[in-house]
């Protein structure tokens, strides 16, 4: 049996602290031959939708689960369970075990290590989320469908204007000796516009997020909405030649991140990176600026306007010019190195991540670009 280091964080609070304690339970009944890890999380989250200034849907929940990852061997099986129940943890790590012994080995296979670097505090959780009343949760979604409409005469509906919120905490225990907790919070508001001009029709989109109600920008959210829904009218097609091409935020940061996933430990470490031989060169015009900054919720580096749907999309400082940062051979003990650091709540989306998609955690010693960050 492995014994467990006290956590190098205190848990932010009791919940956190009981979620920790599941964790370091399951992971200190790894036998001498395997390694085991458990990942607990409990979230609640909300979601309202309204139409024609009526509520269309209020949705309510709350949930927690615990995931749990055996190594044995070099096969690794998973398993996951959506109770807390100890017959349930309990069941839940034997079926693990069950599906190491049928997965194909793999050399690369095993839990990360302690590396002696203190981790960087990071509790990007404000309690006035989970203490905004449903009403006005409805008062705001209602909010934003008026202004919307009212921002433009060429604006005929509001398809839904919504708002949603989420507060999450999570734990993770290895057998290997990492052990952490975190929290995180956040909220939203989005909405689609309906526009039409003669015989052309358009929708458009906008949005807001933010770590608390307060951050949530309605001005911009309509704005920008209504905006997307008008500016294509008259709008033709241009003859075919070879351009430069601007463009907008959005679609940068999505073709930018693109360029993240090939960044990983994984795909270093497995020769699947185009830039794991290209340290030092230059990738990228000298205009571009990659910032990686997880930690820094309230003090962004971003320029003034920027715009970032991922803020803990990496894990190391920015650079002015955009180069291959991927270290040559990277071996286990680096892959150990950054991913023994515990990272920020996400067990229930609590960030402002675009709607279906996931959070990346990195194993590498630089992890994906903050691309998203981009105007």
């Amino acid at each position: 049996m492995s014994l467990l280091p006290s956590p190098p964080i205190d848990p932010p609070d009791d919940e956190s602290a009981e979620l920790l304690a599941v964790a370091s339970r399951v992971a200190a009944q790894a036998g001498a031959d395997e390694q085991v890890e458990a990942f607990v999380g409990r979230s609640s989250y909300t979601t309202v939708k309204v139409h024609a200034a009526e509520v269309e849907s209020f949705t309510a929940a709350t949930t927690a689960g615990i995931g749990v990852r055996v190594v044995r061997d070099h096969r690794q099986g998973f398993a996951w369970a959506g109770s807390l129940d100890d017959d349930v943890v309990a069941d839940a790590l034997a079926e693990a075990r069950d599906n190491a012994a049928f997965a194909e080995p793999d050399e690369w296979v095993g839990l990360a290590e302690p590396d002696g670097v203190a981790p960087v505090p990071f509790d990007a959780f404000d309690p006035a989320v989970a203490a905004l009343p449903a009403e006005r949760k409805i008062e705001l979604a209602l909010e934003l469908e008026r202004m919307v409409r009212a921002g433009d005469p060429r604006i005929t509906g509001v398809r839904v204007a919504s708002f949603s919120d989420s507060t999450g905490r999570f734990a993770v225990a290895t057998s290997t000796g990492i052990a952490g907790a975190g929290r995180g919070a956040w909220c939203s508001m989005g909405v689609l516009a309906l526009a039409a001009d003669g015989d052309e029709t358009y929708t458009g989109n906008g949005s807001t997020v933010g770590f608390g109600p307060d951050e949530l920008d309605l001005d911009e959210a309509a704005a920008d909405a209504v905006l997307r829904a008008t500016r294509l009218f008259g709008a033709r097609a241009v003859p075919s030649q070879r351009l430069a091409v601007l463009l907008e935020p959005r679609l940068a940061a999505s073709v930018v991140g693109l360029l993240g996933g090939t960044l990983t430990g994984e795909r270093v470490l497995k020769g699947r990176s185009p830039f794991a031989d290209r340290v030092g060169d230059a990738i990228a015009s000298p205009a571009l600026t990659l910032v990686d900054a997880p930690t820094r919720s309230t003090a962004r580096v971003w320029p003034a306007g920027a715009t970032c749907s991922s803020p803990m999309a990496c894990s190391r400082a920015s650079s002015t010019t955009a180069r291959a940062a991927v270290a040559p051979g990277c071996r286990a003990p680096a892959l150990r190195s950054a991913a023994s650091r515990p990272r920020p709540a996400s067990a229930a989306r609590p960030w402002p991540w675009p709607p279906g998609r996931a959070p990346t955690t990195s194993s590498s010693p630089v992890s994906t670009p903050a691309s998203t960050c981009s105007r």
